[in-house]
């Protein structure tokens, strides 16, 4: 890998309009990539992971402009020139701003693989058709030449160049994913972006693919975004790692220092949800707990807070942390009006009745039913914090919603709601979006992730 990046990704925006009314008067903004950045050098691979809907596939599609940005840059090949540019072309390499005719160019040397490479073909065109189609494009008419070069990427991906003349239909899934691999490959491109290229696959044919785009990337000297929600597959085949959330990148690092010294909680929960064949191991999962927000309406402050087991306590309390984490999505369900005492009470009284008891549910049983519902203990260690939650209970039950909601969003407060974290340094090319110091890393509990 050189010092110069081959891709660079400065403050990529891609937001999607609300709007409403006969007019369609815009009200609001979806946030799927908002403000991310990052860099991918010639040869290496950046995997981007996170959970369904966090803005991955949003963001390839964004950098290779099959959607367009909002805003940031897409700076291809630097300063330099490229297939995309002339010697003498002092205009921008930022792809945004790519006209068609630079834009044409610039997909001779970015090319984009699908996660479901069935719905990416034509049913109607013979898969060798179908390779070829780029090479036809982009001004390749010598029809005996661009079949002799899509015959000999079949066989670089596994297949037969007999198979030029069959239809994707006569293929398995596996089968698919290597002839679209095989696309992909066909104008010789320097980048390619790879969404999910797994996810649809067994497991042993996962495999199979895996090492055959990391033999490929060897041969052809390739530079890759991978894509996946598959810590795992991410491991093998990623040289840096960026992990998304809501949007956001949170935490980009190394492979084996993202997997050894996680740094964000985020980062952490998806470590934990890798499973480990070892019957012995002891390692306690981490369960994501609180609400997950909208991209139209993200939280202030850490997006991440609202589910993190490990948000900030203020100085004035101390609890045990699975408790101050009940205790805060308590208190976001009561500000929004969704804790339902009269529900509570009538499903208590059914049991009851249930029972032979008609006398219904009484207000302590309710109230012990609700700190069930949110996993809080019957009593808090903190003094303090008892007396505001029991008073907050009191007026739940009383009716009076919103004075819970003011006492409970008054009282609980988190630094990690205050000011949004900016990516900030943690050592060997690591960098982590979190308002945890090295000095309250002392409660983190290892998640027990091998990286043999």
């Amino acid at each position: 890998m050189t010092d110069d990046p081959l891709l660079s990704v400065r403050n990529l925006e891609k937001h999607y309009p609300i709007t409403e009314g006969v007019l369609s008067r815009q009200v609001g903004a979806a946030r799927a990539v908002d403000g991310i950045s990052f860099d991918i050098a010639k040869g290496e691979t950046v995997g981007l992971v996170g959970e369904s809907g966090c803005g991955k596939s949003t963001a390839a599609s964004s950098i290779i402009r099959l959607e367009e940005p909002t805003g940031g840059e897409v700076i291809f090949n630097g300063d330099r020139a490229s297939s995309a540019t002339t010697a003498n072309d002092e205009r921008s390499n930022d792809v945004t701003e790519f006209d068609d005719e630079r834009l044409k160019a610039f997909r001779r040397d970015a090319q984009m693989i699908f996660q479901d490479p069935s719905s990416s073909f034509d049913p109607r065109q013979t898969i060798g058709g179908s390779i070829a189609e780029p090479l036809e494009v982009h001004g390749m008419n010598d029809r005996a030449r661009r079949r002799a070069i899509v015959e000999n990427l079949l066989e670089d991906v596994g297949l037969a160049a007999a198979e030029y003349d069959r239809y994707p239909h006569e293929f398995s899934g596996g089968q698919k994913q290597r002839i679209a691999l095989a696309r992909a490959l066909v104008l010789n491109p320097d980048l390619v972006i790879a969404d999910e290229p797994v996810s649809a696959l067994d497991v042993s044919i996962r495999a199979e693919i895996l090492s055959l785009i990391d033999d490929l990337q060897d041969r052809y000297g390739l530079s890759m975004l991978f894509i996946s929600h598959d810590m795992s597959v991410i491991r093998d085949v990623c040289d840096r790692v960026a992990v998304m959330y809501l949007g956001e990148i949170v935490e980009i690092a190394p492979t084996g220092e993202i997997f050894s010294n996680p740094q964000h909680p985020y980062t952490e929960a998806l470590l934990s949800a890798i499973p480990t064949p070892d019957p012995r191991s002891t390692r306690e999962d981490i369960e994501l707990k609180g609400k997950v927000p909208s991209p139209t309406n993200p939280p202030a402050g850490c997006s991440f807070h609202t589910r993190c087991h490990r948000v900030i306590q203020p100085d004035e309390y101390d609890l045990e942390q699975s408790h101050w984490r009940a205790l805060l999505t308590f208190r976001d369900e009561v500000a929004e009006g969704t804790v339902d005492v009269e529900k509570t009470r009538q499903a208590l009284g059914a049991d009851a009745a249930g029972d032979g008891d008609d006398e219904g549910a009484s207000d302590a049983a309710v109230k012990r039913q609700l700190r069930t519902n949110f996993d809080l203990p019957e009593t808090l260690s903190d003094r303090e914090a008892e007396g505001t939650l029991t008073e907050a209970l009191d007026h739940l039950l009383g009716g009076e919603d919103d004075r819970a909601g003011e006492l409970l969003s008054t009282t609980f407060t988190t630094p990690c709601e205050g000011t949004e974290p900016a990516l900030t340094d943690r050592g060997t090319d690591h960098q982590a979006a979190c308002f945890l110091t090295e000095s309250e890393q002392s409660f983190r509990e290892p998640v027990g992730v091998r990286t043999d």
